[in-house]
């Protein structure tokens, strides 16, 4: 890939994690009334959370996909040698334990009124765990990049949102 591709890669996930960010910066679903006899409240009731689990599916999916769609991006692409085979090698269970261990089931929780998704009053683990941990995993990859790629996943990370210091230790 060219440096410019390539910093558009960046530039998209950096997009995304600004998504995230801005939907981690409020708790007023902690407020929300616990209506549990309004299907609709009990829909909207983790509504935030549940959207800082929609960007953390695409960040995770990026990270960590191991079989991915044609088109779908991934971070191999700033990696090379020895550091794509290390990474390709590392367990994301080990590394995101509360995303690897729900992402399936915030994807299927997402928005969508399903009886399961009614009934299901467990909700999906904190957004400053799943914030941290997907940090967590972004910096380890980070930290195996070198030369040009690291920098140009540094800049694409903030081209626009200057998201960069929240992503990488």
């Amino acid at each position: 890939m060219t440096a410019d591709e390539l910093k558009a890669i960046a530039g998209r996930i950096g997009y995304e994690w600004a998504m995230f960010l801005g939907a981690c910066e409020t708790d007023w679903h902690r407020h929300a009334p616990d209506a549990l006899r309004e299907p609709l409240r009990v829909v909207h009731l983790h509504a935030r959370t549940e959207l800082v689990w929609l960007h953390a599916r695409g960040l995770y999916d990026f990270v960590f996909r191991r079989s991915r769609r044609k088109g779908d991006l991934y971070i191999g692409e700033f990696l090379e040698g020895n550091a794509a085979i290390d990474w390709k090698a590392r367990d994301a269970a080990d590394i995101c334990p509360s995303v690897d261990s729900n992402i399936e089931r915030a994807n299927t929780k997402l928005f969508h009124p399903t009886m399961v998704r009614l009934t299901d009053m467990r909700g999906l683990p904190d957004y400053i765990t799943v914030r941290n941990e997907l940090r967590l995993a972004y910096s380890k990859a980070y930290r195996l990049m070198i030369g040009e790629k690291m920098k140009l996943f540094r800049d694409g990370l903030n081209d626009e949102w200057d998201v960069a210091a929240d992503v990488l230790d």
